[in-house]
């Protein structure tokens, strides 16, 4: 009988740390309104906070998606560069976790990665990151594609005098 019960715990145990923190929801949304209100810091540990890659199997590639991005992007309007990126990179590595990983989330992590890559002065990462979403862009629709490819035309014409030309063209 006990080690039934044993394994009934553990299995209680497991669940519960698989589920979504019901302050999700309000992590965000309170993420949202501290980066209206320019209080980076208030919505980097929010976002932070909803970006936790140990929740990923709970988020599902969705709300992880959502989380980084907001994460990345408030980095970004700080000008924290190479968090921006790891932001964006930590969303590209988490998101191999989920089967239903979208394409378009994939490549528009890794263009994110690349844009801050680029303003941080690391061409060499942000070229690894353009070419990795380049390569799925074949992977998407004929609409998808044509929107990742006008984000790396954007990405590559201020980049074009330092010897990104080709890249663009592969891409």
């Amino acid at each position: 009988m006990k080690p039934v019960l044993i394994t009934l715990l553990l299995f209680t145990v497991a669940t519960a740390s698989a589920q979504v923190p019901a302050d999700w929801d309000q992590w965000v949304e309170d993420g949202l309104t501290a980066e209206d209100d320019s209080k980076y810091k208030d919505a980097e540990k929010l976002f932070g906070q909803a970006c936790d890659v140990a929740l990923a199997p709970a988020l599902g590639s969705e709300r992880l998606t959502r989380a980084c991005l907001m994460l990345s992007r408030t980095y970004a309007v700080q000008g924290k560069w190479g968090k921006a990126a790891d932001a964006a990179r930590t969303l590209v590595q988490a998101q191999t976790q989920f089967a239903d990983s979208r394409p378009e989330d994939r490549a528009e992590a890794l263009i994110r990665a690349a844009e801050a890559d680029m303003a941080d002065g690391d061409y060499a990462a942000a070229t690894e990151s353009i070419r990795k979403a380049a390569t799925l862009t074949r992977e998407l629709d004929v609409e998808a594609a044509a929107s990742a490819f006008i984000d790396l035309s954007t990405f590559y014409m201020p980049a074009g005098d330092k010897g990104f030309g080709p890249d663009l063209l592969d891409a």
